[in-house]
């Protein structure tokens, strides 16, 4: 299986093209994601997802499925069979974010010598804090599980990983989840 992505990459003085996600990071409003060749599948997807600010999450806007070859057909069980969740989450983790203060570029991968820092910093430490919510809110926005991306990311066990998210979420640098009037948690 072949994923691509293509999208305007975010920048400092473009507030058309993209999005602010807390707490200091730019992304791009819209996002390609092409899928070609998957094995076990006679089908081409492409979705069209776009940022959704309220929600604080990427939605897939449309989804066009079309057959490889001219013998094969779209049908029913054909489109029942397209994992549309995966070619989010996979489409969507390797995703440009930049600072919105430098402009910099967010490393989706920590690298091993930063996550030592953050370790080394502890939870009382605001630029710990500051990653704990850039994991977080870029594993939500890309429906990835945001507690386990902060405990990979960190190299953390869960319970500690659960509590530098409350104290991320303390601090107010983590937004609280939000409960809309349906009773299902965005977050």
């Amino acid at each position: 299986m072949t994923i691509t992505i293509s999208y305007q990459e975010p920048a400092l003085d473009d507030p058309d093209g993209t999005v602010r996600l807390e707490p200091d990071m730019l992304g791009p409003r819209e996002v390609f994601v092409e899928s070609r060749n998957e094995r076990d599948s006679h089908l081409d997807v492409e979705m069209h997802m776009v940022f959704n600010s309220e929600f604080r999450q990427y939605f897939a806007n449309w989804i066009r499925v079309q057959r490889r070859e001219e013998s094969d057909s779209v049908s029913g069980a054909g489109i029942r069979s397209i994992r549309v969740q995966d070619y989010v989450q996979s489409g969507l983790q390797d995703v440009r974010w930049i600072d919105s203060k430098t402009g910099e570029d967010i490393p989706t991968t920590l690298p091993d010598d930063l996550v030592e820092r953050i370790k080394l910093l502890g939870p009382s430490n605001p630029e710990t804090m500051r990653w704990v919510a850039r994991i977080h809110q870029r594993a939500f926005a890309t429906s990835q599980r945001p507690a386990k991306a902060v405990q990979e990311q960190l190299q953390l066990t869960a319970p500690t990983a659960s509590v530098w998210i409350r104290r991320a979420r303390d601090t107010g640098i983590l937004p609280a989840p939000e409960y809309p009037d349906d009773g299902i948690v965005f977050q």
